[in-house]
């Protein structure tokens, strides 16, 4: 890739990466892409880039008061988490950018209409659109709702 002058060559391909992670993941078949398959890509991307993950799974969701994370995927196979993605220098400005991914499968809860399931493989799309969203090379902050 050849990069304009004056640009960025180290940011522009972290976010191309991004951009193609969060594809990826829109795309995959929600019977191969659960909570921890979710966790696993989104904690190689934040390893590959030098990220700090920390992930309240499971009860411990409760634990911390977040107790409607934990009501959506309480009932699945794999358990519901909150992935907190944070990077970037401390003496930085932060910036927190959010996204509810909610993966989904036949397992957890159905409160929607039939109607309503034909979109709901795209309720998981936000996560990896905050990866590839243009911000200020600063500390930056994502924090992310899995459940099933």
């Amino acid at each position: 890739m050849l990069d304009p002058a004056g640009a960025d060559g180290a940011e522009v391909k972290r976010l191309a990466e991004a951009a193609f992670l969060a594809r990826d993941l829109v795309n995959t078949p929600a019977n191969d892409l659960g909570p921890d398959a979710f966790e696993a890509a989104i904690r190689a991307f934040a390893t590959q880039h030098k990220m700090k993950l920390k992930a309240i799974v499971g009860d411990d969701l409760l634990k911390q008061n977040f107790p409607l994370i934990h009501a959506v995927g309480r009932a699945a196979a794999e358990a519901p988490r909150l992935l907190d993605l944070t990077w970037g220098k401390a003496s930085d400005p932060k910036v927190t950018l959010v996204g509810k991914g909610v993966t989904f499968d036949t397992g957890g809860l159905d409160i929607k209409p039939s109607a309503g399931m034909l979109l709901m493989k795209k309720d998981m799309g936000a996560p990896p659109i905050r990866l590839a969203s243009p911000t200020p090379s600063s500390t930056r902050a994502c924090a992310f709702a899995c459940g099933c």
